[in-house]
């Protein structure tokens, strides 16, 4: 039998792609409510806590499909492996590549998912590397580890969904970004994902250092 030979990705190649692939943050996050909504998903929350810019918490939550351990393992994980059939016209993500993401905005986050049959949660974690703690050598690769429990506002969102996916994102910088910014998000949101007759809703909540507004409904046409 022929030897087999598989390419791997470190964090140097991961992070030039994570890096460069997205132009700004707000990029990132319509990249994140794309890939909720390639997962069957009807409904998206998006929660930005901005009251510290450099030290922001993002979670998007999604109703699709959610993830098996051997859906993590054998698609999340495989970076630029296409999942999908080209056939799916209105898929946003980009395929196989999407899930950076969420390396673009924080170098450690958590993907919390359930199937009908399973739920996981999955710390995915790159700051020894980007620190210098962890030194990498072809053979270490160990960014993500399956932990048994995470506490996340809106987790009772989440609960309460049958299947789906959370990504917990915390120390997220939105520093430079000023308060406009924030202020068209939602607009923003709305025309980008107009998906004509398909009923699809997002779920917006941004809390600022004024009163916390609860989740607008954006209306997609």
């Amino acid at each position: 039998m022929a030897d087999k030979y598989a390419f791997s990705f470190g964090y140097l190649a991961l992070k030039m792609l994570g890096k460069t692939l997205y132009s700004n943050p707000f990029a990132a996050l319509s990249e994140l409510i794309a890939n909720g909504f390639d997962a069957q998903a009807d409904k998206v929350w998006l929660y930005l806590d901005i009251r510290d810019k450099k030290n922001a918490e993002v979670i998007v939550i999604d109703n699709g499909c959610g993830m098996t351990d051997t859906t993590i393992k054998e698609k999340y994980l495989q970076v630029g492996k296409k999942n999908r059939d080209d056939a799916d016209d209105i898929m946003m993500g980009r395929k196989g590549i999407g899930k950076l993401a969420a390396f673009y905005l924080s170098n450690k986050y958590y993907v919390v998912t359930k199937t009908k049959d399973e739920n996981n949660i999955y710390e995915i974690d790159f700051t020894g590397y980007e620190n210098g703690e962890i030194e990498e050598d072809d053979n270490n690769h160990q960014y993500i580890n399956k932990i048994n429990n995470l506490d996340f506002t809106y987790k009772d969102i989440f609960q309460k969904l049958s299947s789906g996916t959370a990504i917990v994102m915390n120390n997220v910088s939105f520093a430079g970004y000023g308060e406009k910014s924030f202020a068209v998000l939602e607009s923003e949101l709305s025309e980008l994902f107009s998906f004509g007759k398909i009923s699809r809703k997002i779920y917006l909540k941004i809390v600022t250092n004024n009163e916390a507004v609860s989740y607008t409904h954006l209306t997609l046409p």
